[in-house]
């Protein structure tokens, strides 16, 4: 994956279809909640085939405070 493919919610595309509602509904909650996002999940990494990551998004605020967006990893769980 690019990190073309990843940037803002390209990411969604790369979440197995079992898992894509459940994924996005805890993501959209932690941006009305601004808090962090941590959630292990299965990522497509290949046609057929996936792996169990942990994804950590947080929020970049500016100096006023304000939400400037978000920043995120993904870690393999093994």
């Amino acid at each position: 994956k690019t990190v073309n493919d990843l940037t803002g919610r390209g990411w969604y595309n790369f979440v197995t279809s079992e898992q894509k509602q459940y994924v996005i509904a805890e993501f959209q909650d932690c941006i009305e909640q601004s808090r962090e996002f941590i959630l292990e999940f299965d990522m497509i990494i290949e046609r057929n085939k996936s792996k169990r990551v942990q994804w950590h998004t947080t929020k970049m605020l500016n100096p006023q405070g304000a939400i400037m967006g978000y920043f995120g990893n993904v870690i393999e769980v093994k």
